[in-house]
């Protein structure tokens, strides 16, 4: 697929353009009549961002997008947003699972890391 083809196609209402698969996916499915029996749906209802959850918007399943550094900058942010483990699941759940409720302790340096992440620094 084109993705520029699909980047002069795209429209506002569509949200934003990630220039990735996704893009592709929802022109195929808007323009192709093979995919036309797919419904989309707004991508909050099963697929959120860093930037819903900083926003406290409701928060299903959390995507991490981008480039590898921005992902592990974005996944220590929700850590620490959220106060959670590894897992990033509540106490309860991660019990279920048998996993680490608890946040890693970790060093100060990361801490301010996070802590200049958090802030846009």
């Amino acid at each position: 697929m084109d993705l520029e083809q699909v980047r002069r196609w795209w429209t506002e209402d569509l949200g934003y353009f990630s220039n990735g698969d996704q893009d592709a996916m929802v022109y195929l499915m808007k323009t192709d009549p093979r995919f036309s029996g797919f419904e989309r749906h707004p991508h909050t209802a099963f697929n959120s961002r860093m930037e819903d959850l900083v926003a406290n918007r409701p928060v299903f399943i959390l995507h991490f997008t981008g480039r590898p550094e921005i992902k592990a900058r974005n996944y220590a942010r929700a850590q620490a947003s959220l106060r959670r483990g590894p897992s990033l699941l509540d106490a309860h759940e991660a019990k279920l699972w048998n996993l680490a409720s608890q946040p890693p302790r970790i060093t100060q340096r990361l801490a301010n890391k996070v802590r200049s992440a958090l802030l846009g620094r």
